[in-house]
């Protein structure tokens, strides 16, 4: 779920429903998704290769999730810039200015949690 403040919130899915025919943003939320799951899943390989005791490996699977984190950061600003750039100016001001608050720990291979409580 997209937080917005406290009185407002949104799923992916209701990002995309918004923007009907929009391969560019169905392009965006996927990647999302993958870069997601991506960034929950390393740093346990990472864990994984040094209980084994394979250092060089979980070295290389932090790395990955460092440069999974900073392209996902990059990736979020692209999603908020084509977002604006698609409403309305009376739909601008509540838009989605806070996907950059996502948590990529606290997120599902479906990309968002489904309850943020």
């Amino acid at each position: 779920m997209i937080q917005h403040g406290d009185s407002q919130s949104r799923r992916l899915s209701d990002v995309s429903r918004a923007q009907p025919g929009d391969v560019t943003l169905q392009n965006l939320l996927g990647v999302l998704v993958t870069k997601l799951d991506s960034c929950r899943r390393l740093p346990l390989f990472a864990f994984e290769a040094a209980n084994e005791g394979h250092t060089t490996c979980a070295r290389a699977f932090r790395d990955l999730a460092d440069a999974e984190r900073a392209a996902l950061d990059g990736l979020l600003d692209h999603l908020a810039d084509h977002l604006a750039e698609r409403r309305s100016p009376a739909e601008r001001n509540p838009a989605v200015s806070h996907l950059r608050d996502l948590d990529p720990e606290e997120s599902t291979m479906n990309g968002i949690n489904e309850d943020r409580s």
